[in-house]
């Protein structure tokens, strides 16, 4: 598949960024920034409005998604994800995280 072995591909597949009023974004710390948040873990959280359009540039430059939700969107979208993680999980012992591209 096209994101064995590169880091960034497999982080673009396998996140999201949710959409937040400027002024609630310092409760988050930066993680509706998630695109940034996975690519530059170790860069400073103000840099994450600045760096998002460059990513959304490269994503649609080498045809990779670049999704973007809102709040409510996203959190009931990891809450389905979670149980049904834990619906596996008891059924099998194991449980698998779904991509959100793919």
């Amino acid at each position: 598949s096209a994101s064995e072995g590169n880091f960034c591909v497999w982080q673009i597949l396998c996140t999201q960024d949710f959409d937040t009023p400027v002024w609630f974004r310092w409760f988050y710390g930066g993680l509706n920034f998630h695109y940034s948040h996975h690519l530059f873990p170790t860069i400073s959280r103000e840099y994450f409005p600045i760096t998002t359009p460059y990513i959304r540039r490269l994503c649609e430059k080498h045809g990779l998604p670049f999704i973007e939700v809102g709040f409510v969107e996203c959190v009931t979208g990891m809450v389905t994800n979670m149980n049904e993680v834990k619906k596996e999980f008891a059924k099998h012992g194991a449980g698998t995280l779904s991509l959100v591209y793919g």
